[in-house]
């Protein structure tokens, strides 16, 4: 075949951008579930993700931008497309067999978070490097005249980015709810083989001009443009550092699940599909510094208040009544709402900056690859340092913060040498204006991001030191609560609140003057010390009423006197694995009051101290904690327990779906004694809508352990509980050497166990009378999916709990 210079100015290349940009993100959030069963999902498994994929990019533009000089441009383009969809197609083959390599390293905890970046590069940094060539590639190809290479970069890169968009949608709200990774990869895979093959029919049906002899030129060249490399540079490390804290914003809200993060990339990729177009449109028309400039300046200001506005926006979209199969968008109108107008504006500056640096035509690829490659590697860098330092260090109020500093500054530094450079007036107002209105932002008060009043809650005032909560669910009964301690970690805001006791008839008199009389019996609340992980109490501890917590250690939580239920059916448990710590409070209840050496597995170092500061955590030669993804420690761990507790829900009140899954339980069983139990604590109904994740564990629980040795204790509800409704159900598996017990006899066991003081729980003949009989078992289930790796939509299943 012929080749030449060819000018695709047809369907063919835009339709070939658009399928790449598509599979492109396809990949992406694949890649996030691919890697999240052995490392977890949660901000550091997502910022792998997206930074290998930014460095594969990056290292892309700039092959591109080289190849782009070749004579057979076209063929490359299709053999780059045909090499990534190989590529692709292979994943699920050696994936499984990398992430098990990579878990086998026991790195110390402050490295744990390398492990999932080194799965991402080795699975996912190639196929993404040959779809990150295209781009320069089709530049070339499609471009035709300097006035209009803004225009023509924009269209291209925008049909680009506008299949990525689809591709985000698509994948996370129709693919993920019902296919598994092994389908979609294998679907990419063979899309992008079809568009290579399809893409080179067509060039190869095309007449190709002879190109006329020229000139050798110096390929790529940029112009000098003074201040531009360094906005450049700047607002790419600001982009994806701000795509990966948006993520992280919404989290406590709607959980660090695939349905907020998918949310995050489509309207970030939507975003920048229009902030082409339009950068593309406005610089042909007006290719100015000082336009770009103020556009910068424009969306530094808008970083800035997004904390402001967070919690505000963030719980109103959560008041909505969407309905269970809906639900799941609400964290896409809020990632709408908060991120989509800063992103386009900072996706602006990707047109502007090439048709401001480029002074001929023949160079336009050259360019275009070297500044999208500077671009990528601000990506690159925003995301690693923002995932892997600025989280863990400084919490994302603080980032989004420095963030639009950062931003406002870089565009004003670019001004500033730009009209140095051109002998040109220095602007004077405008720097103080803008450096006024950002420290006005930045010092405004902020708005709690852990309120003390919760739904159907409010605040009536203060009274010393102390906030006065009305609580409707109960008349006139008021509470007394104030914040001792928080702090922001890379999976949650931790706060620490104590709950003071009011009886009824004591006057309290607010700050204000106002005054309340409760009429509540104070038997019904104690003092108590919660810990909340954003707006969700995952541990309390009843308190002295001089504050001190009391001795021996009693959990101001109901739900985990059920957690006590496997010494009912075995009391001579000895060695425990808890996953999920919390505030601590479960294990020292197990210390005080079994003979049991307890192994904890907590994730969160900063949950970990809270533990130890507010809430009586104390280890030592029977109680140990070790800081790292449940998964993760059991896959390391060569130790066999007599009881594995799982109680582990993070961000937004969701359980890590790699928590649930058959891998994951086989692994846990070969980590079980012949005679061992198992308990998962899961947020579930009985029936109905709200039920899918119950029955979908059962199923899971019952083809690891056997339907024999599987028991189901529903919490009981007060007043008029309905099987409809949410509850705290213990799915309890016993291991293959302990015959069943009928409900009888646990019945029976569980009364003789408090009488004898084995069990210090009064409360536990009661719940253990809650299991499910057979009768009540066939009425009630379901029928849903098995959990595995590959499939396990416990995201979708959760949102209708909302």
């Amino acid at each position: 075949m012929r080749q030449g210079p060819t000018k695709q100015t047809g369907w063919d290349l835009p339709l070939t951008m658009f399928i790449a940009g598509g599979c492109l993100m396809n990949v992406e959030i694949i890649a996030g579930l691919c890697i999240a069963p052995f490392f977890g999902s949660h901000v550091f498994v997502w910022g792998s993700v997206i930074g290998v994929f930014m460095a594969a990019l990056s290292l892309g533009y700039i092959l591109g931008g080289r190849l782009a000089e070749r004579p057979q441009r076209a063929f490359l383009l299709s053999a780059c497309l045909f090499a990534s969809g190989i590529l692709v197609l292979l994943v699920p083959w050696y994936g499984r067999a990398v992430c098990r390599m990579l878990l086998g390293f026991d790195l110390p905890s402050p490295l744990t978070p390398l492990l999932p970046l080194a799965a991402a590069a080795i699975l996912f940094f190639p196929p993404t490097l040959f779809l990150g060539i295209l781009s320069p590639l089709a530049v070339k190809i499609g471009a035709r005249d300097i006035p209009g290479l803004g225009t023509a970069v924009g269209r291209l890169y925008g049909w680009n980015a506008l299949g990525s968009v689809a591709g985000a949608l698509v994948t996370t709200f129709v693919l993920v709810p019902f296919l598994g990774i092994r389908a979609m990869l294998t679907g990419c895979g063979l899309v992008l083989i079809a568009s290579a093959v399809g893409f080179q029919a067509i060039a190869a049906k095309k007449e190709i001009p002879k190109p006329r002899p020229k000139k050798p030129s110096s390929p790529g060249r940029l112009k000098p443009v003074p201040g531009l490399l360094i906005l450049v540079f700047v607002c790419g490390v600001v982009t994806m550092s701000f795509e990966v804290i948006s993520g992280a914003q919404i989290a406590p809200y709607f959980g660090s699940s695939v349905f907020a993060w998918g949310s995050v990339i489509s309207v970030f990729l939507t975003a920048m599909t229009l902030g082409y177009r339009l950068g593309g449109k406005m610089v042909d028309r007006r290719p100015s510094m000082r336009r770009l400039s103020a556009i910068v300046v424009f969306a530094g200001f808008l970083l800035l208040l997004i904390p402001l506005v967070t919690p505000a926006l963030c719980q109103s979209i959560q008041a909505v009544s969407l309905g269970p199969r809906t639900a799941m968008l609400r964290p896409l109108f809020a990632a709408a709402l908060l991120f989509f107008l800063p992103t386009l504006l900072l996706a602006m500056v990707a047109p502007f900056s090439v048709r401001l640096a480029t002074e001929k035509l023949d160079t336009a690829a050259g360019v275009a690859g070297k500044l999208y490659a500077l671009s990528t590697v601000g990506n690159m860098a925003g995301v690693l340092t923002t995932t892997f330092v600025l989280i863990p260090l400084l919490g994302k109020t603080l980032i989004f913060e420095v963030a639009g500093m950062v931003t406002l500054f870089s565009a004003l530094l670019a001004l500033f040498f730009h009209h140095r450079a051109r002998g040109l007036p220095q602007p004077r107002v405008m720097p103080v204006a803008v450096a006024l209105a950002a420290a006005a932002i930045v010092i405004a008060a902020k708005p709690n991001l852990i309120p003390l009043a919760d739904a159907g809650e409010k605040v009536e005032g203060t009274t010393k030191g102390w906030s006065i909560i009305s609580m409707k669910r109960y008349g006139d009964y008021v509470s007394l609560r104030r914040l001792v301690d928080e702090a922001e970690s890379p999976y949650h805001h931790i706060a620490v609140i104590e709950e003071s006791r009011t009886e009824p008839g004591e006057s309290i008199v607010s700050d204000q003057g106002k005054r309340f009389e409760p009429r509540l019996k104070a038997e019904a609340f104690s003092n108590l010390r919660k810990l909340k992980f954003d707006r969700f109490t995952q541990s309390a501890v009843v308190l002295h009423e001089d504050g001190s917590v009391r001795q021996p250690l009693e959990s101001g939580a109901t739900y985990t006197d059920m957690l006590h239920l496997p010494f009912v059916i075995n009391p001579d448990l000895r060695d425990v694995l808890i996953v999920g710590g919390g505030g601590g409070v479960t294990p020292m209840v197990f210390r005080q009051a079994y003979p049991v050496s307890i192994d904890v597995v907590e994730i969160d170092a900063a949950v970990v101290g809270m533990a130890h500061k507010w809430f009586a955590l104390e280890q030592d030669a029977r109680l140990r904690v070790f800081v790292q993804d449940g998964r993760m420690f059991i896959h390391n761990t060569k130790k066999q327990y007599d009881l594995v507790i799982i109680d582990v829900y993070t961000a937004g009140d969701r359980i890590p779906f790699h928590l649930t899954t058959l891998e994951f339980l086989l692994l846990l069983r070969d980590r079980l004694r012949p005679d061992g139990i198992v308990l998962i604590n899961l947020i579930s109904a009985l029936k109905g809508s709200k039920s899918r994740l119950l029955w979908a564990e059962v199923k899971t629980f019952r083809q690891v352990f056997g339907r024999e040795h599987v028991y189901v204790f529903p919490e009981a509800l007060a007043n008029t509980g309905t099987p409809e409704e949410s509850r705290n159900i213990m799915l309890v598996a016993t291991g293959a050497g302990r015959a069943r017990l009928s409900a009888t006899e646990i019945a029976d066991s569980a009364r003789r166990m408090v009488a004898e003081r084995r069990i210090p729980i009064a409360s536990i003949p009661r719940h253990a009378g809650r299991m499910l009989t057979e009768e009540e078992f066939a009425a009630l289930q379901q029928d849903e999916p098995l959990l595995t790796d590959d499939y396990a939509p416990v995201d979708m299943m959760m949102v209708s709990l909302d």
